[in-house]
């Protein structure tokens, strides 16, 4: 025996010299020299996992696995193609023009008993657990990535096989699962696709994500004070802007989302995770008593309903739908005529008019005048009042 060979092997000589010696102790009857044998199973060995280090081997990729497994079950295309959707999708899959799903996964590992591991392109990557009672293909995912909110660099004829890998890479941040979990308080009609809602919700919460806050909320600040301030900034052209601005110094998010299709939002109230609110507006009529009377909506829900770490997490609001059947929303309501329209302004909102009226009644009190002719024209329930005026009545986008 050679002591110099008896160790861990580092180098190309040294394994060279190993299957030498290894070579003569072939030529031995190990059976009959017990030293001999030793040996030679001690370089086995090493030699073994010197090779390992060197030369891994690498795992069978996806489609090796595939046609593995069919090769020893004697399966065609056909016979795999229930499994991945179609013959010209599994003939796709197989010629590597096509990535497989989890869909697809899933149902290859349970049907043909493919190992998960060898099923995805990535090793270590792990395949989640199916969602039961979810329709990935409901989610609007053609507008999700039209609308930017997730990238599909394939074509559009495809996108809904792949549903569930957007979907799931959309809803990972750290407000994803506590929207998927949180209690929702809509005041919506019945035509409203629940799954856009969501994407809806998340992306609202995203956009809040990115805004560099750093103030606690307290309820506190959002006093009567506060209150007036913010609905004199009405009167300004850059009123929205300038509501943002103030709300985030007491810790409140105010986001500007356009709604996705059957949705059917004005606005929306809800709590992050960092335990502040997050108001939520659509825009939906771009109108300048519209942002404010919704903007006042959902603070009303802020004050009044929503606490962190509170079930009653989130507020989704249409606001042509009545609020009679529900408390909240009334009072949210009520809310909002309190405080953007003072008792000494309704006071004098039945004398007015005229547009010159409504002028003037706006500057006494601080007002936009259309915060003050829309709420008339709401109340008489005629949208013909100053109709050609309130047309060009529109309220400036927050960003601007």
């Amino acid at each position: 025996m050679n002591p110099e060979l008896i160790r861990k092997i580092k180098d190309e000589g040294h394994h060279e010299a190993a299957l030498a010696r290894i070579g003569e102790l072939m030529d031995i009857d190990l059976s009959s020299d017990a030293a001999a044998n030793g040996e030679f199973e001690v370089l086995s060995l090493l030699i073994a996992d010197y090779e390992k280090e060197q030369f891994p081997i690498a795992p069978p990729t996806p489609i090796e696995a595939i046609l593995f497994r069919m090769e020893q079950a004697g399966l065609t295309q056909r016979d795999i193609a229930p499994l991945i959707g179609s013959k010209s999708k599994t003939s796709e899959v197989l010629s590597g023009k096509r990535p497989l799903t989890l869909a697809m996964i899933r149902s290859l590992h349970k049907q043909l008993d493919i190992p998960l591991e060898s099923l995805v392109a990535e090793p270590g990557t792990k395949v989640p657990d199916e969602v039961p009672g979810l329709d990935w293909k409901r989610f609007p995912i053609k507008e999700m990535v039209a609308q930017g909110y997730v990238s599909f660099t394939g074509p559009l004829t495809k996108i809904a096989d792949y549903a569930e890998e957007l979907v799931r890479q959309f809803f990972n941040n750290p407000e994803g699962p506590h929207l998927m979990y949180c209690k929702k308080h809509p005041r919506l009609g019945s035509a409203v696709n629940d799954y856009s809602l969501m994407v809806w919700q998340n992306q609202v919460l995203r956009l809040a994500a990115e805004e560099k806050i750093g103030v606690p909320f307290d309820r506190a600040h959002l006093n009567d004070e506060f209150l007036a301030h913010l609905a004199s900034l009405s009167q300004y052209a850059t009123g929205p802007k300038l509501a943002k601005e103030n709300l985030a110094k007491i810790g409140v998010h105010l986001i500007e989302l356009p709604a996705l299709k059957k949705t059917f939002l004005d606005g929306a109230a809800m709590m992050r995770n960092s335990g502040n609110p997050v108001v939520a507006l659509t825009y939906r009529y771009a109108r300048v008593d519209s942002f404010w009377f919704a903007l006042f909506h959902e603070l009303g829900h802020v004050k009044l309903h929503l606490a962190a770490g509170d079930e009653e997490c989130s507020f989704l609001d249409d606001l042509e739908v009545p609020s009679a059947s529900d408390l909240r929303e009334r009072e949210a309501d009520e809310f909002a005529m309190k405080h953007l329209y003072s008792a000494s302004l309704r006071s004098e909102m039945d004398r007015l008019a005229t547009w010159n009226d409504i002028v003037a009644c706006s500057h006494r009190h601080m007002r936009h005048p259309a915060v003050i002719a829309g709420r008339i024209r709401f109340e008489k329930n005629n949208y013909k009042l100053f109709g050609r005026i309130m047309a060009g009545q529109h309220a400036e986008h927050i960003s601007q």
